[in-house]
């Protein structure tokens, strides 16, 4: 089949709308993922950089989940469900995602929350919760349930599906922990664009609304961020630098994060819980208990949101009161706590602030003098006493407060989230963020003289290095498969707090495979060595990308292993011809063969001596890069190349250019595992996943049952209060009513005793059976309401028809818009439509109206429509009506005598304008005067007569084509009725006019 140019014009229109459709179609959104709270960024065609709202309007949402009798509940009714049941409501899931049972992190959670139910995972080494219904429940599903409830909220306030996403992460995270935020985002089908640090993003939102104000010279700003469970402290250069991109050069500004300290526990958490044991003691002072009520969970659940309150109220107030109803064996509680007696709880913590500052400044290098700005960010920040200290430490006037401490970090992320989506268009920020942990490669290698392996380490990342970042590491002297292991490398700059919080230990274990067999390959070709691929991406994940073996071979040797390719092939197919060569040429090649076999493996030999004396040297010259050692064996090739020339061609060998070696890249089978927690198992996966879609559908199928129950409830009780009305009364009998209102009562007893426990398919069946009850009653109710409305519109048309007839009939420019059948035609429809009406009408009033009503509202919109096309007809003739134009006068003019002349000359004092009023004035005049709109009425369809008509005018009117006839051609296209009038057989004469 062959498309004309017309058929690619469409397919291309076509493809073009589906691109222009899929990038208005894009949505993004960010979750940043503090302790306590989440908040939701979006961004949607023609919505900027927005916060979510969730069901209860709030801009932040508890970060909990609540699973109760298979019932999952998400932001504030789950925190209901924790002050009631706190066993059932998991909060804090931040501090053990990630992380093994046997961590400190782990220890210290249960220790904190002893009312939780955690055991050990025996294939991963992870801790499970176990609820009330004896499921157990791993921290992944729990995360991937709070990531898709956030998604819900999304999509519900942008009105748009969404699945990429950027999600923020604490610094300090480890790759444990980074992959298994990115395994519950997988389990709940979210598409992670990429994992940002939560300073970083905050650094981010601050620059680009700032951009304006950054050049060349770098602007160094500290931010300091109190959560409510770790503190960081962040040093950011801003400036300007020049990018190239698509062959232009442009100037565009950058953020460059110079240092990072850190403190994983210091925050507003640990102020809570210390605050909390404070009341715990005073309750115990004020009141003589029975039983300890550190063992009751609600009742320190209670104290503990009670502490919280406290606190921030603390941050305004000089003192408060604590008080809480009925807290434990049904006695109240209430105390009065000063801000100085927070502050002597908290002391040591707050003289710990220094430490996260003073580790930012020691990895950038910058002094405090050279910080232009400390910026505040997160709840802890709104302390006095930690202000104070801010103060104290920075030696500054005071502490900038210009950004949003809850929203920052959400809005910065979803800028991110544009930027990496390809349906929006961003201004570009260039961001080099900061690798916190260095990371080794460790491995093996086999000793001279029978001695033992020795373990070799080698620096991967360094500590502070920028990323995202490709790196590749040569293994020499490994002929066979071996393995390798990616651990976290020197962290003395740690505390021994840190790292016992942090457990950095081994990261990867990596086995190759294929290593010999590629050796065995080529194994006349000089090894370069076995070289690994990493990748620390823009989420900060180390991974192995791929390992290659890489040969160097000489020219010399590919024409070998040519010509060694092509004799094989020759040989098959000289066995199906047979041979031509008697059995002494073949002796001589075999002689031949041979003595080149024994030159090549004296060139060998010589290759390996060569080789052995290489593999002698330090190990200091195995760390070259891959450059350097291909250079070295590119040059010592054509070296060995030229040598082995004739002499006699020397001078022209010089000349020609050499041959270069190829280097051959053999893949190795990789094979690696995570060494820190293991990767959840296929089959263990799939569980989770299924298990989180059949909550899913247990949600999707409890809110259409909610909606199917409150559907009846509103449908039972609103129409058993229409039964009483003084204006339904009339239009039902006795008995009517009395079974309506009989049926109604067995469906609302049936709801009370029953139907909270009927299905969606249930509820929906007694609102059906509730309805046909009701049905004649509710068509009358229906009658009544819209029956006037349908009237007073058919009143209307009337009015019109007759205001045409009668007053627009009458006009003097009516005759050439209008036809005398065209008024039969109206005056027909309406007078029919005038006697249908009545007679319908009177019929209505004589019946019953208990029984089904005469004029119904269909009826008489039905024959109104008739009516009012025949109106827009008429309308539509005048709307798009031409005043007839007067001809130009021919040159060529006739005298009263009859006596025609061909003299222009004597004709023009007849055309000719008065002296005092030139004819171009006159034109101009008539061409710039105006009618206001409001003065010209409604159905004045003709206008003043127009005498004369200038020759542009006349030039765009049809040959052939009267004015009338043009208005009912443009009638004909608006309205699709034909206007050709047969009576009208007037000429048009411009002698006439003349």
């Amino acid at each position: 089949m062959v498309l004309s140019s017309n058929s690619f014009k469409y397919i291309n229109f076509f493809i073009l709308m589906l691109c222009i459709y899929k990038t208005v179609s894009i949505a993004v959104m960010s979750v940043d993922l503090g302790s306590e709270w989440l908040k939701i960024g979006i961004v949607k065609p023609g919505v900027p950089m927005e916060i979510a709202l969730n069901k209860e309007s709030r801009r932040k949402t508890p970060f909990v989940v609540s699973i109760k009798n298979d019932e999952r509940l998400f932001s504030d009714p789950a925190m209901a469900v924790s002050v009631k049941h706190p066993e059932n409501a998991y909060l804090y899931l931040m501090h053990i995602l990630g992380k093994k049972y046997d961590s400190l992190a782990v220890q210290t959670y249960m220790k904190r929350f002893p009312y939780y139910k955690l055991y050990k995972d025996e294939i991963r080494g992870t801790a499970l919760f176990k609820g009330d219904d004896e499921q157990l429940h791993s921290v992944e599903e729990l995360f991937a349930m709070i990531l898709n409830s956030t998604r819900q909220i999304a999509e519900n306030f942008a009105d748009h599906p969404m699945k990429d996403c950027v999600l923020t992460v604490p610094v300090f995270f480890t790759q444990a922990e980074r992959r298994a935020l990115l395994d519950a985002a997988n389990m709940t089908g979210l598409n992670v664009l990429q994992l940002i640090n939560d300073n970083t993003a905050v650094a981010l939102n601050y620059g680009i609304f700032r951009a304006s104000s950054f050049n060349e010279t770098e602007k160094h700003v500290m931010f300091f961020d109190m959560g409510a469970s770790h503190t960081t402290a962040t040093i950011v250069a801003y400036s300007t630098t020049k990018v190239k991109d698509r062959g232009y050069v442009e100037t565009v500004p950058q953020l460059v994060v110079k240092g990072i300290g850190f403190d994983t526990s210091l925050g507003g958490l640990e102020m809570d819980f210390r605050l909390r044991d404070f009341l715990v003691k005073a309750f115990k002072e004020q009141h003589k208990l029975k039983k300890d009520i550190t063992e009751s969970p609600r009742s320190m659940i209670k104290l503990l949101n009670e502490a919280k309150r406290v606190r921030q109220v603390l941050s305004a107030n000089v003192d408060h009161m604590a008080q809480v109803e009925n807290l434990f064996e049904e006695k109240n509680f209430r105390v009065k706590v000063t801000r100085d007696e927070l502050q002597e709880l908290c002391k040591d913590m707050f003289d710990t602030i220094q430490n996260p500052i003073k580790m930012a400044l020691d990895a950038s290098s910058i002094k405090m003098e050279d910080i232009e700005a400390v910026v505040l960010m997160g709840g802890g920040t709104r302390v006095p006493k930690v202000q104070e200290k801010l103060l104290e430490i920075t030696k500054l006037q005071d502490l900038a407060k210009n950004i949003n401490t809850d929203e920052a970090a959400a809005l910065g992320s979803v800028y991110k989230a544009a930027d990496l989506s390809a349906g929006f268009k961003v201004k570009r920020f260039l961001v080099k963020d900061l690798n916190l942990f260095p990371y080794d490669v460790q491995f093996f290698r086999s000793g001279d003289n029978d001695e033992s392996p020795r373990s070799i380490t080698r620096n991967l990342y360094n500590r502070l290095n920028h990323f995202p970042q490709k790196k590749v590491m040569t293994f020499n002297k490994k002929p066979t498969d071996f393995n390798f292991n990616i651990t976290y490398g020197d962290h003395t700059f740690l505390s021994d707090k840190l790292k016992s919080s942090l457990d950095l230990g081994e990261v990867l274990h990596v086995s190759l495979s294929g290593v010999e067999s590629a050796h065995q390959k080529n194994v006349k070709a000089n090894a370069k060595g076995v070289k690994a691929f990493f990748n620390l991406d823009e989420s900060g994940i180390l991974s192995v990308e791929k390992v290659e073996a890489h040969f160097e071979k000489t020219p010399e040797l590919i024409a070998e292993e040519e010509q060694s390719t092509f004799a094989k092939l020759g040989s098959k197919l000289s066995s199906f011809f047979g041979s031509s060569k008697s059995d002494d040429e073949k002796v001589e090649n075999v002689k031949e063969e041979k003595k080149e076999e024994k030159s090549d493996s004296a060139d060998k030999s010589k290759e390996d001596l060569k080789n052995d004396e290489q593999n002698k040297k330090e190990e200091k010259d195995e760390k070259k890069s891959e450059t350097i050692d291909s250079k070295t064996a590119d040059n010592s090739t054509v070296l060995n190349a030229t040598t082995s020339k004739n002499d006699t061609s020397a001078n022209s060998s010089a000349e020609a250019k050499p041959f270069e070696p190829v280097i051959v890249k053999e893949p190795i089978l990789l094979n690696y595992k995570r060494a820190d927690v293991p990767a959840i198992p296929v089959d263990i996966y799939q569980t989770s996943v299924d298990k989180i879609k059949g909550y899913e559908a247990r949600d999707i199928a409890k809110k259409a049952r909610e909606r199917a129950q409150n559907a009846l409830e509103d449908y039972l009780y609103t129409f058993k209060d229409k039964l009483t009305r003084d204006d339904v009364i009339p239009l039902t009998t006795e008995e009517e009513r009395s079974s309506i209102e009989e049926a109604f009562n067995v469906v609302g007893t049936w709801l009370e005793e029953e139907g909270f426990e009927a299905d969606e398919k249930t509820l929906k069946k007694k609102l059906s059976d509730l309805k046909k009850v009701a049905e004649e009653l509710q068509f009358r109710l229906d009658e009544l309401i819209e029956r006037p409305k349908a009237i007073a519109a058919m009143l209307q048309s009337f009015n019109i028809s007759d205001m045409m007839q009668k007053t627009v009939r009458d006009m003097p420019d009516s005759k050439e818009i209008y036809t005398e059948k065209d008024f039969k035609d109206l005056e027909k429809i309406s007078e029919e439509t005038k006697q249908w009406f009545m007679e319908t009408w009177k019929k209505q009033n004589e019946s019953d109206p208990t029984k089904k009503p005469v004029l119904l509202s269909k009826d008489v919109y039905f024959h109104q429509a008739k009516l009012d096309r025949e109106l827009m007809y008429l309308i539509n003739k005048a709307k798009y009506y031409v005043p007839k134009p007067k001809p130009k006068p021919s040159s060529n003019t006739t005298k009263s005598t009859g006596k025609a002349t061909n003299n222009t000359k004597q004709s023009e004092p007849d055309l000719k304008t008065k002296p005092d009023e030139p004819e171009e004035t006159t034109k101009k005049s008539r061409k710039n005067k105006k009618v206001p709109v409001e003065d010209v009425p409604v159905l004045e369809l003709g206008g003043e007569k127009t005498d004369s008509i200038s020759p542009e005018t006349k030039s765009d009117i049809p040959d052939g084509e009267s004015n009338n006839e043009s208005a009912e051609k443009s009638a004909e296209t608006n309205d699709g009725k034909t206007t050709h009038n047969p009576d009208d057989k007037t000429t048009h004469n411009p002698e006439d006019e003349l």
